[in-house]
């Protein structure tokens, strides 16, 4: 006969979906700041995070010519809320140059279904 028994409470609650609000985004070259949104389907009673990375043609400090101010890091959701920003600091540099890009992307969401 056993002395512990163990009962295992499985949770219900699902999850939340994170993300951008939207898919593209446009700036011109010195315009100080460019915030872009992400966004949870609902609220959650946890803490919420997710990697982002910064990729592309536009290049990052420390670069000489550098287009932009933000580097790859994670974004934290408290709980309770539903929406942050990634905020990007758009240079003016003095380089002729064409149109570029910047790439985020996001993965390794926590608490967190990545959306499509």
């Amino acid at each position: 006969m056993n002395a512990i028994h163990l009962v295992e409470i499985t949770d219900d609650d699902v999850a939340p979906t994170i993300e951008f609000s939207q898919v593209v985004s446009s700036v011109v070259e010195g315009t100080p700041q460019l915030s872009v949104f992400l966004e949870l389907t609902e609220s959650s009673e946890r803490i919420i995070t997710v990697d982002y990375v910064v990729s592309g043609t536009a290049t990052a400090a420390p670069d000489v010519n550098q287009d932009h101010k933000l580097e790859s890091g994670t974004f934290t959701f408290m709980p309770g809320e539903t929406s942050g920003s990634l905020d990007i600091i758009v240079e003016d540099d003095a380089s002729q140059e064409g149109t570029e890009y910047i790439t985020l992307d996001i993965a390794n969401p926590q608490n967190v279904f990545l959306g499509t």
